[in-house]
């Protein structure tokens, strides 16, 4: 089942100590991590989206010869 509607989900991160995380994207641009209510663990409470650069190359598998 896919959403068509509400927030964007997006990966975010904490400026002051690194941390990511789940998180949605607003409608007004902010950013709120999943499940998180109260800031980061660290005392952060602003989080800014992650730039993510998937990589789509794969290695070839190796095959395993177990006729020994």
């Amino acid at each position: 089942m896919s959403r068509t509607n509400g927030p964007d989900r997006t990966i975010a991160h904490c400026p002051s100590c690194g941390s990511i995380y789940a998180a949605e994207r607003g409608p007004d641009g902010t950013i709120e991590p999943i499940g998180i209510s109260n800031g980061c663990p660290c005392g952060h409470t602003d989080f800014v989206e992650a730039e993510v650069e998937l990589e789509t190359e794969f290695d070839e598998p190796e095959v395993l010869d177990d006729s020994a």
